[in-house]
C-alpha cells in the first residue's frame, strides 16, 4: 500500500516546518554569539587601550577631575581672601592718612600754643627765687 500524495505532502511540509524552526533557532543563536563576540572585542580593545595609556590612566583621570574641583574651590577662596585683604589694606592706608593728618593738626596746635605763650615760658625746671 502506498501512502497518498496528500499524506506524503503533509509529511514533507511537517519536516520543512521543523527545518524552518531549527533555522530560526540557529539564527537567534548566531545573533547571540555575535553580540558576545562584539562585547568581548570591546573589552579586549578597552584593555589594550588602557595598557597603552598606562596602568593608572583611569585613576589619574579621576584624580585630575577631583583636582580640578579643588582648584576651582581654592581659586574662589583665594579671590575672596584677596578681596578682603585689599579691603583691609585700603582701610589701613586710609587710617594712616587720618592719623598723619591728626598728628599734623596736633603738632600745629602745640606750635600755636607755644607762640601764644611767648618767650618767657621755657621748658624744663625753673630755679626758685629765694
Amino acid at each position: 500500500m502506498q501512502p497518498s500524495l496528500f499524506t506524503r505532502l503533509q509529511g514533507v511540509e511537517a519536516e520543512l516546518q521543523v527545518m524552518k524552526d531549527l533555522l530560526r533557532e540557529l539564527t537567534v543563536n548566531q545573533d547571540e554569539l555575535r553580540r558576545d563576540r562584539d562585547e568581548w572585542r570591546w573589552r579586549a580593545e578597552r584593555l589594550l587601550k588602557d595598557r597603552e595609556r598606562g596602568m593608572f590612566w583611569r585613576w589619574r583621570r579621576r584624580v585630575d577631575a577631583a583636582h580640578d574641583g579643588i582648584t576651582v574651590i581654592a581659586s574662589k577662596l583665594f579671590s575672596f581672601l584677596r578681596a578682603r585683604l585689599d579691603e583691609s589694606l585700603g582701610s589701613r592706608i586710609e587710617l594712616r592718612r587720618h592719623a598723619t593728618a591728626w598728628l599734623g593738626r596736633a603738632g600745629q596746635l602745640a606750635a600755636d600754643r607755644r607762640k601764644m605763650a611767648g618767650p618767657a615760658r621755657v621748658a624744663g625746671p625753673q630755679p626758685e627765687d629765694g
